[in-house]
């Protein structure tokens, strides 16, 4: 079926992404997130095809299997971001929970007003929420 050929593909993916979490620098501090946020974030090359990673996003809620392998995904970078968290006046799962929210709703205000490229914006946007948080 064509929802376990995406399954399939999106387990692939998920082990590269574990494996990327796994050994992307885990100094803690802000710059030690931000990093990690660079490295996941699709480079100026690959921009272009934002649109369709949307329409992944869909399938992620609608089939239960994909909604899976998706929580999982999360599940795995909160885990990466609170290994690398500077002192905050959060709980860390707390702050690891905000700090991708604050990526994904970079990610979605970029691809409906782009400015400059997204890895820039994402960066930006990462620093600002750090900015704020630790002021």
């Amino acid at each position: 079926s064509a929802i376990g050929d995406d399954s399939a593909a999106v387990e692939q993916d998920n082990a590269a992404l574990f494996r990327t979490l796994a050994t992307a620098p885990a100094k803690p501090g802000a710059a030690s997130v931000i990093a990690l946020f660079r490295i996941l974030t699709p480079p100026p090359d690959a921009e272009a095809g934002l649109p369709d990673q949307f329409l992944w996003l869909r399938l992620d809620m609608r089939d239960p299997a994909l909604n899976t392998l998706a929580r999982a995904r999360f599940t795995a970078l909160r885990k990466a971001i609170e290994l690398r968290l500077p002192p905050l006046p959060l709980a860390p799962a707390t702050a690891a929970r905000l700090i991708e929210a604050q990526w994904q709703g970079a990610f979605n205000q970029w691809a409906l007003e782009p400015q400059g490229h997204l890895i820039d914006y994402v960066t930006a946007s990462l620093a600002d929420w750090f900015a704020a948080v630790l002021s």
